[in-house]
Parts: structure tokens; C-alpha cells; sequence
């Protein structure tokens, strides 16, 4: 997941689509130029890194993902109200909690999944206050 978020960000570095604002870059043969959420190897993109959408580092990872288990990877989705977005990633067979939370140990503890957030998220929660800056990405093995 860090190897595909870094290639992606160097190639919307060249395209120069790191704003905050969501964009695409395309990280195959379509060009830049013509590059869009249409573009079969569209990534979306937030400040230049995979934004945490299915068509953000689910894309950028081009791997078989579902929802339902039925594929190598179990993944869950997770839009928050503040607009802030997670993905959540497991084996085949683990499932991954609805969300992670950093105050509930109970989505981390016992767990067995990838965790990636936004890209450079806006926090205004007394929590996480400030810019989270690019990519987070956290392992969580002792349940696997």
C-alpha cells in the first residue's frame, strides 16, 4: 500500500495535481492531458497521494477487492460526516471493522487489517486538530 501510494504521488507530482481539492492522475497509458474519472487507470488523488476511496488506493493497488468477502481481499469503506474517508483492508476470510478509532480499542486490538485515511485531511475535531499531511497507513496483525 505505501509502495502504490508513493508511485502514484510521484506521478501527480509530474502532472502537478497535489492540491486538496480530488483529481485524477492516470498511472497507465492514457495521458495526462486526457486523464479523467472516466480513464480506466484513473487514480483519484488528494495533495498528490491516492485519496482513501475505492477509486483512489483500491485502484492504485489494482488488486480484486469486494466488500462481501468473495474476493482475495476484504475491504470497508468508511465516509465520515466530517467528509474525512477510511479504507479498511484484510485477507480473504478476516473482516475488517466498520471503522478505525483511535478512542475504541476494540478496532485495533485482536485485529487483523490495513488501515488508510485521507490524504492531507483538514481535522477541526479538539482530537486530531491540524493537517494529518499525506498518507497514513497503519498495520494491525495481532488478530491475523
Amino acid at each position: 500500500m505505501k509502495g502504490a501510494a508513493t508511485l502514484v504521488h510521484g506521478k501527480a507530482l509530474v502532472a502537478n495535481k497535489v492540491s486538496s481539492e480530488a483529481q485524477y492522475v492516470c498511472i497507465g497509458s492514457t495521458s495526462q492531458s486526457s486523464c479523467n474519472e472516466n480513464s480506466k487507470d484513473a487514480v483519484r488523488v488528494k495533495c498528490g497521494f491516492p485519496d482513501a476511496t475505492e477509486d483512489g488506493i483500491l485502484r492504485a493497488l489494482d488488486g480484486t477487492f469486494s466488500k462481501d468477502g468473495t474476493s482475495d481481499w476484504t475491504y470497508k469503506f468508511k465516509k465520515w460526516e466530517s467528509g474525512a474517508t477510511q479504507i479498511l483492508v484484510s485477507v480473504k476470510g478476516m473482516t475488517p471493522p466498520d471503522a478505525y478509532q483511535t478512542e475504541k480499542p476494540e478496532t485495533y486490538t485482536n485485529q487483523c487489517y490495513v488501515f488508510y485515511n485521507t490524504p492531507c485531511y483538514e481535522a477541526t475535531d479538539p482530537q486530531h486538530h491540524g493537517n494529518l499531511g499525506g498518507t497514513q497507513i497503519k498495520v494491525f496483525t495481532d488478530g491475523c
